[in-house]
């Protein structure tokens, strides 16, 4: 038991000099965590901040396609499609370099230039802000990067920069999440759920879950999540749920879907399952 919990704590460690690193090194910060622009909007504005109190950094700004797979994760495709062209032919960044000073910002706008007759529907690029590294000093070479997500927004590039979404949005674009399979996946110490959605439509789904049973007239909740993102054109989506009621060990949950976006939080989708 010392030994394990000594490996997790190395880890742990590990981990999180991993992700301090990719701050110290880029010394990059960006506000906000993501851009939307709808309907008229064609204009917004990000902020880049130079975390580092001692050195100036300088950036360049470029868009990068980014797909999703069934499991959430991200990767950047070896071939681009028509659609994703088309998306980064819209965004338009300035300035796309700068230097910023120890401490200080640069604020860049993000202007879309839409073409004539563009069919209704999301379109979808990352905006990468990276440093420029000095290439005669091996030091501040970059490594090969590290992409690290949940699919939440942000990704930190290690050692290489960070990224956003930018999600453009031509008329009004709909999507239909549905719940489409549950199952439990047995693990060393503890089970978690896999709950399966199925996303039809032309935008980006954006959902909460919530898994429970009824006892005494009340939820208790077993598992849930505030939010799960399914970008297009991604259709299915996998998601592993941790336990929260750790004495559950099975019987009749009811899963019930709401829209992430809307306020009052309304259930979307609901169906009941038989967990052994």
């Amino acid at each position: 038991m010392l030994a394990i919990l000594k490996k997790t704590f190395i880890s742990f460690i590990l981990f999180f000099s991993l992700v301090s690193s990719a701050y110290a090194v880029s010394g990059i910060m960006i506000d906000p965590m993501r851009v939307e622009l709808a309907g008229n909007n064609r204009y917004a504005v990000v902020t880049v901040f130079n975390q580092s109190k001692k050195e100036p950094v300088t950036y360049s700004i470029s868009t990068l396609p980014m797909r999703m797979r069934e499991d959430g994760t991200l990767y950047i495709p070896k071939k681009m499609t028509k659609r994703e062209m088309l998306a980064q032919s819209m965004v338009k960044f300035s300035p796309r370099t700068s230097t910023i000073q120890p401490g200080g910002k640069q604020v860049v706008r993000v202007v879309i230039r839409k073409p004539p007759n563009l069919p209704e529907g999301e379109y979808f690029t990352y905006m990468r802000v990276g440093p420029i590294y000095d290439t005669a000093k091996k030091d501040k070479k970059p490594s090969p990067s590290d992409l690290n997500t949940d699919a939440s927004g942000i990704i930190i590039d290690m050692k290489v920069g960070m990224r956003i979404p930018i999600m453009i949005y031509q008329g009004e674009p709909k999507v239909t999440t549905t719940i489409d399979g549950l199952k439990v996946i047995k693990g060393k110490t503890e089970d978690s759920i896999q709950l399966k959605l199925k996303c039809k439509g032309n935008r980006s789904s954006y959902v909460g879950v919530s898994i429970y049973t009824m006892i005494n007239g009340e939820k208790n909740i077993i598992a849930s999540k505030p939010r799960i993102v399914t970008y297009l054109p991604q259709e299915t989506r996998l998601v592993v749920l941790p336990k929260l009621d750790k004495s559950f060990k099975g019987g009749k949950v009811t899963v019930e879907l709401t829209d992430f976006n809307d306020r009052d939080k309304k259930i979307i989708d609901s169906k009941s399952y038989i967990i052994k």
